[in-house]
């Protein structure tokens, strides 16, 4: 896992000698402030944000530099030209400055409004030195309106993005690597980066949620190969064909490592080999369990997590969960659940990490259930009172029989207490533990049973 958004930058790649040119600017001309070869019709940079550059050029006389300071990416394209469908077209270009800039192609494909997906966003900080960058995209709709785009975002004055000597040619398609999911997740890097980060993979699974935007058209989904650690991953980016849960797909993309994040991004092929299969089924995790690396992805219970707050617009549309064993943030991705602060739940869903928190995604109305209070399992377990407590808080032993073993544990399943008794009753005093829930374990005569103990200062 981890990184930073993005697919594959091929920084200083070498051109195949087979190589055709389709493209070739130095920005050396221009017409109305703009380069007269730049400046197509999918262009919504603002061309007030377009200026012609003099200085530290890489060659010739000009560059251009583009300014975005604020909100969502904007794209600036060439001038429509023909495209044909099954072409790979590798983007190099020279650029310095500070922000972010990724390159694509709009072929007016069926699906992405015509767009292909974006490659990754290449980060510069230097401002003043000239890196050579090097991106690929394929074409998958033959058009004589193809337009090769420049998309940027978060740039820094004075440099912002500069960008010169553009060289668009035929590349030869590269060939895709055959991996497992748990192959592209299973690592033992610290920061869980996927051993495959930035390589073109064709991996098999099966959809277990599809994520849609407000007019339906889906944008990400997620898919998983078997059961266990490291069998999820989430998939970035609108398919050329519509998947559904339970559809056994095989797709072909990059993996990158976006926020800390492992995905598969910039799809170049989604299959979908068959339909109607059984999804895996969730694996019943506590919080703690669920906000690991090796779970990211998958499908996953976690039970009885009480509500602590309204998904509401101050808490981000998130509502957080917790009981003794751990907390997970519930999210909306997929799906808007409506609890109820103090009630409890248990809530099936896909493990994601975004914004450095881990969070659990429900797909639909069955994936929350009603689950189970405090109260409520330890009135199926052992008797303490009062509980929730303070200070002192009393086990009742009465229905033992000779020696009681008593232990106590936080959150993180650290043993804080542990007391024997042979009488019918147990006093514990609780004022020196910390605010929160805690699991508390009778064992006699080789039986255990088990209660939530809430401490509240």
């Amino acid at each position: 896992m981890k990184h930073l958004y993005a697919l594959g930058i091929l920084a200083a790649l070498s051109l195949p000698t087979q190589a055709q040119t389709v493209f070739e600017s130095g920005f050396e001309n221009w017409t109305d402030n703009v380069p007269t070869d730049m400046g197509g019709l999918r262009t919504n940079l603002v061309l007030d944000s377009v200026f012609q550059e003099t200085e530290n050029v890489h060659g010739g006389t000009y560059a251009v530099r583009l300014q975005l300071a604020t909100g969502s990416h904007k794209r600036f394209t060439t001038q429509p030209m023909a495209v044909t469908a099954g072409t790979t077209y590798d983007i190099s270009f020279w650029v310095r400055g500070r922000g972010q800039v990724r390159t694509n192609i709009y072929d007016g494909r069926a699906t992405g409004s015509g767009y292909a997906s974006y490659n990754a966003y290449d980060t510069l900080t230097d401002g003043s030195t000239w890196e050579q960058v090097t991106q690929s995209v394929t074409c998958t709709n033959s058009s004589t309106e193809g337009e090769f785009i420049f998309s940027v975002i978060n740039t820094v004055g004075p440099e912002h993005i500069v960008i010169d000597d553009v060289l668009i040619t035929t590349g030869v398609p590269e060939v895709p690597t055959p991996a497992t999911i748990s192959e592209i997740q299973t690592t033992s890097a610290p920061d869980g980066a996927s051993p495959l980060d930035g390589e073109l993979v064709e991996t098999s699974g099966i959809v277990t949620g599809v994520v849609t935007n407000t007019g339906g058209t889906i944008t990400s989904f997620f898919m998983q190969d078997g059961t266990g650690t490291f069998s999820g991953i989430y998939v970035f980016g609108t398919p050329s064909t519509a998947v559904a849960m339970g559809d056994n797909i095989t797709v072909v993309g990059r993996v990158d490592e976006f926020n800390s994040l492992t995905e598969i991004i910039a799809l170049q092929s989604v299959t979908v080999n068959s339909t109607g299969i059984a999804l895996p089924p969730a694996q019943d995790l506590t919080g703690a369990e669920a906000s690991t690396e090796p779970w990211e992805g998958v499908l996953v219970r976690v039970a009885d997590l009480e509500c602590l707050n309204l998904p509401d617009a101050t808490n981000n549309f998130q509502w957080l969960g917790s009981n003794w064993q751990g907390s997970m943030l519930v999210d909306d991705l997929i799906f808007d659940s409506t609890p109820a602060v103090g009630n409890y739940y248990s809530v099936t869903g896909l493990v994601t990490y975004t914004f450095s928190e881990w969070k659990l995604e429900p797909r639909m109305e069955s994936d929350i259930e009603i689950g189970t209070s405090v109260e409520e399992l330890n009135a199926a377990a052992l008797s303490m009172y009062p509980n929730p407590t303070s200070e002192l808080v009393t086990i009742d032993l009465s229905a033992m029989s000779g020696r009681s073993e008593v232990s106590v544990s936080d959150a993180t399943g650290r043993v804080v207490l542990n007391r024997v008794s042979s009488d019918d009753r147990l006093l514990i005093d609780a004022s020196s533990f910390a605010t929160g829930l805690y699991q508390v374990t009778l064992r006699n005569n080789g039986a255990v049973s088990t209660g939530r103990l809430s401490v509240q200062h």
